[in-house]
């Protein structure tokens, strides 16, 4: 990277535009899940996790843009940056393997409906996503090993692995290959949930079913296999940019937009898709607060007494 600050600020701006807009939708994204009773469920504590996830990624991006753009480079920033390379590959694996758990929730919402209600609780969901982080931890701390190590160049203006056995082996096997990976088990988990949708559409029109409630739950499956299948669709892009297109091109900004910029790109679509799918995320006047459901649920209890009076 050029060395003048004012070059520094320029090449880095968009990428900190990007980071504050995704900033804000996740934060916004947060505060709705908190007072929408519907959230208040194994599968909206697996959304609290992806976007805390999401949320500490893009204020570490922040503050790492600013560091760059404010100090010239040193040996500490190299070390520093290091470091903050290990933390962006857990975000990475942890939200990868959060995505897969969410789509493994919604197939035995739908597939064990009795059994979802009865074993999947929140307490359990807390203990999944404490033992994704022990996993994503583990990965992303291979990266210590010198020979392995995450680092930034300055002169691609690049997140990397070192050119030596262990380097090739983390970047193809686990970033490459695991990203694919993920996105095939993915894909498995949605068609399957596919064709369970489609069986039991056909099984309510034989029963000629035209309830409400039930046409809405299978609309809003229809649109989380959707949803899921967006994400998939950009995870497979994204890791492509990262790990192939970045190959084919010269250019050191082209080479910065297709890893630097698609790696934040692919956490900040992540909110947006699952914002877009989720129309309580997006329309709040539709849906009570946790506090109003309280009020009520009171004010019936209240009521209740009086007559039983």
């Amino acid at each position: 990277m050029v060395s003048q600050p004012t070059s520094r600020i320029y090449t880095l701006l968009p990428y900190a535009i990007l980071a504050v807009f995704g900033l804000i939708s996740t934060i916004y994204a947060l505060y709705k899940i908190k007072v929408i009773q519907k959230f208040q469920s194994p599968f909206g504590f697996l959304l609290k996790a992806l976007f805390s996830n999401v949320l500490l990624y893009l204020v570490t991006i922040l503050f790492w843009i600013f560091i760059r753009v404010v100090f010239e480079e040193n040996d500490l920033m190299e070390s520093y940056s290091r470091y903050i390379g290990i933390f962006f590959l857990f975000t990475w694996y942890f939200s990868e393997f959060t995505a897969v758990v969410i789509s493994s929730n919604r197939f035995i919402a739908i597939a064990f409906p009795i059994y979802y209600r009865n074993e999947i609780t929140n307490g359990k969901t807390k203990i999944i996503v404490g033992a994704i982080s022990i996993v994503a931890l583990c990965i992303s701390m291979a990266s210590l090993i010198e020979s392995c190590s995450i680092s930034y160049s300055t002169k691609t203006l690049t997140w990397g692995f070192p050119n030596s056995w262990c380097g090739k082996l983390y970047a193809f096997w686990l970033q490459f290959i695991g990203g694919i990976v993920f996105i095939i088990i993915n894909s498995i988990i949605d068609i399957s949930t596919l064709l369970l949708l489609i069986r039991r559409k056909q099984h309510s029109t034989v029963l000629k079913t035209n309830d409400k409630k039930h046409n809405s739950i299978v609309r809003q499956d229809v649109l989380f296999f959707f949803q899921s299948c967006l994400q998939n669709i950009k995870t497979l892009i994204i890791v492509v940019s990262i790990n192939v297109f970045t190959r084919l091109i010269d250019s050191i900004y082209g080479k910065f937009y297709f890893r630097t910029f698609s790696w934040c790109l692919c956490y900040v679509l992540d909110v947006v898709i699952i914002i877009f799918f989720n129309k309580e995320l997006w329309r709040l006047n539709k849906c009570r607060p946790i506090s109003e459901v309280k009020i009520a649920f009171q004010g019936n209890m209240n009521s209740k007494q009086n007559i039983i009076n």
